[in-house]
């Protein structure tokens, strides 16, 4: 009687330990993903019922904890006696949470879960009404609510090998996008390019106008930055008769509509602006004087991240 008792105990304890040592697996990808997965027709079998069951599998293994302690207490009791058994179970109850952390138990268990567990998952999705009932809500799916954009900036720049870099910078610009100011990108006035409207387009104004990389030029009356009468586009110039173009002043080939934007404005109210007026510049002031300039091409790389 004692070496069966004996055998029992120890088949329980290997038992208790293994079931407390595995973890369910969660899902490898989020519910989205294995709908797109599945979609194009790869097997998402096993991650559906990670998904669906992951709960219930967590629940599976803590009520089988539940049991096999609950069964070393008479076992116990027949080999020690009552005190004794009750003593030992006790001690049992608050040391083999620990035990079962170890690592190579851990290992070894979650070998033996692995092997078992679409036999298990099936199991649990054909009385998946009972295990409503028994249903542990200690593990949580594979889904993730972002609380702030930061948070998600985060996450895409830890997207490892998924994401290109272009393709990080591309989002995380994006997501910067709304909450950036035109203060931020704008061409600082000392730094403007502008020609005078009076200047002729001759060879040396053209030359240096190409060589300054920019497309486009405040146009000044004369005064300073806060005397802009129009916009020069080298476009425009090349359109103009060949005959009179190296004789005409820039006030014949500028734009003379010229639109502004305050500098704590949104880079989205300013695409905006220049896509509805099919511009490609704004004067950027700060309500009482010119402070710089920007571009389509300022925002469009801030867009992009290719401005931080």
């Amino acid at each position: 009687m004692t070496t069966t008792l004996t055998l029992l105990l120890v088949i329980l304890l290997v038992g208790l330990l293994l079931f407390a040592a595995a973890t369910p697996n969660r899902p490898r990808h989020s519910a989205f993903e294995l709908k797109r997965r599945r979609e194009l027709g790869e097997n998402t079998s096993v991650d559906e019922l990670r998904d669906s069951y992951l709960s219930d599998a967590l629940s599976f293994l803590r009520i089988v904890q539940a049991l096999l302690l609950v069964l070393t207490v008479p076992v116990l009791m027949g080999l020690l006696g009552t005190a004794g058994g009750i003593i030992v179970a006790v001690l049992i109850a608050i040391v083999f949470g620990s035990v079962s952390r170890l690592r190579p138990l851990r290992r070894f268990s979650q070998r033996i879960y692995d092997e078992q567990e679409t036999n298990l998952l099936g199991f649990i999705q054909r009385y998946k009404k009972v295990f409503l009932w028994l249903r542990h809500d200690g593990m949580t799916n594979a889904s993730h609510n972002f609380d702030s954009k930061a948070e998600l900036e985060h996450l895409i720049e830890r997207g490892g090998h998924v994401l290109s870099d272009d393709e990080k910078r591309l989002l995380v610009g994006s997501l910067r996008f709304e909450d950036r100011r035109v203060s931020e990108v704008m061409t600082p006035k000392e730094d403007m390019f502008t020609i005078g409207k009076h200047e002729i387009l001759g060879p040396l104004v053209l030359d240096d106008l190409h060589r300054s990389g920019h497309e486009s030029f405040p146009v000044l009356n004369g005064g300073g930055a806060d005397d802009i009468v129009g916009i020069l586009r080298l476009r425009d110039v090349q359109t103009l008769d060949t005959t009179r173009r190296h004789t005409a002043k820039v006030e014949t080939a500028m734009d003379p509509d010229v639109r502004s934007i305050d500098s704590e404005e949104s880079l989205s109210t300013a695409l905006n602006l220049l896509l509805n007026s099919q511009h490609h510049m704004l004067i950027v002031t700060d309500g009482r004087e010119t402070v710089g300039l920007v571009t389509l091409s300022d925002i469009i790389k801030t867009l992009f991240g290719k401005r931080r």
